[in-house]
């Protein structure tokens, strides 16, 4: 049991690392402190919306923007924290 909780706590801190990067690297691109035009910046960019589109998408479905501004991100990593936080009581 302790081993399948182990590999689930580690699927959450790579999701919750792959969405705190997301954030963070969404946020360079729209004050322009990085360009898209860079190769490294826009794989990056595919990388992590290829792997994080699908849940962004379903959280969106039911929250609308605040002031234009998408608080999916914030909420994934909310609820990602929760569950770190579950997971590591049980263990």
């Amino acid at each position: 049991m302790s081993l399948i909780l182990y590999i689930l706590l580690a699927a959450v801190n790579i999701f919750y690392i792959l969405a705190i990067v997301n954030l963070i690297l969404n946020l360079l691109i729209y004050f322009k402190f990085v360009d898209l035009n860079n190769a490294y910046i826009k794989k990056a960019d595919d990388f992590m919306d290829g792997c994080l589109y699908r849940i962004y998408f379903e959280i969106r479905k039911h929250v609308p923007l605040v002031g234009g501004v998408d608080l999916s991100p914030l909420i994934f990593i909310l609820f990602l924290s929760a569950c770190r936080k579950i997971l590591i009581s049980l263990l």
